[in-house]
C-alpha cells in the first residue's frame, strides 16, 4: 500500500494514517518544527529577544492598532488568514526599514527564519507602488520616527 497525502482525493486517507503508524511513520501535525532542537532553539531565542526590544514591541502594537488584529495574532507561529498575514508582513517590513533591525533579527522576534522576512519586505514593497497602501505606510513610518526621536529625547533629559 503506498503512503497517501490526502491532497489527491484519497478516502481511505485515515486508513493510511494507521498504516504509516504501525510502521513507525508519527503523523505530522505542524507542532515537529517547534519540537526539534533547533526549532525549540529559535523559539527560545525570539521569546527572548521578544522580551528585550521595547522599540519592536511599540511597531507590533501600532501595526496591531491600525490593523485591528491582536498582537498575539501578529506573533503566533502559524500563517492565520490573509489579513493577519499581511499585517504581520508589514510589521516586519516597518521592524526592518524604520528600526533598521537585520532580517535575522526580525526572523527571531516572530519566531520565523530571515527568508520569510526577505519575503514579506518584498511583498510590502511591491505593494506601496499603489499610492493608497504607500500613504498608509509612510504615516506608520513616520509615527514611528515621532516615537523614537521623543523616546531618545527622553532619554537624553534623564542622562
Amino acid at each position: 500500500m503506498t503512503d497517501c497525502k490526502q491532497d489527491d482525493g484519497c478516502r481511505a486517507g485515515r486508513r493510511h494514517e494507521r498504516v504509516k503508524e504501525k510502521r513507525g511513520i508519527p503523523r505530522w501535525n505542524g507542532a515537529e518544527k517547534r519540537t526539534t532542537a533547533k526549532g525549540a532553539a529559535v523559539a527560545a531565542v525570539g521569546v527572548a529577544k521578544r522580551n528585550a526590544d521595547g522599540a519592536a514591541d511599540r511597531v507590533l502594537a501600532l501595526v496591531s492598532c491600525h490593523d485591528s488584529i491582536p498582537p498575539a495574532l501578529l506573533l503566533h507561529p502559524s500563517r492565520c488568514r490573509a489579513p493577519v498575514a499581511r499585517a504581520r508582513q508589514l510589521a516586519m517590513y516597518l521592524m526592518h526599514t524604520s528600526l533598521g533591525r537585520t532580517m535575522t533579527e526580525v526572523g527571531c522576534y516572530f519566531g520565523r527564519d530571515r527568508t520569510t522576512v526577505a519575503y514579506a519586505c518584498g511583498r510590502i514593497e511591491d505593494k506601496r507602488d499603489d499610492a493608497g497602501f504607500d500613504a498608509e505606510v509612510s504615516a506608520l513610518e513616520d509615527r514611528i520616527a515621532v516615537s523614537r526621536g521623543a523616546l531618545a529625547s527622553m532619554a537624553a533629559c534623564h542622562v
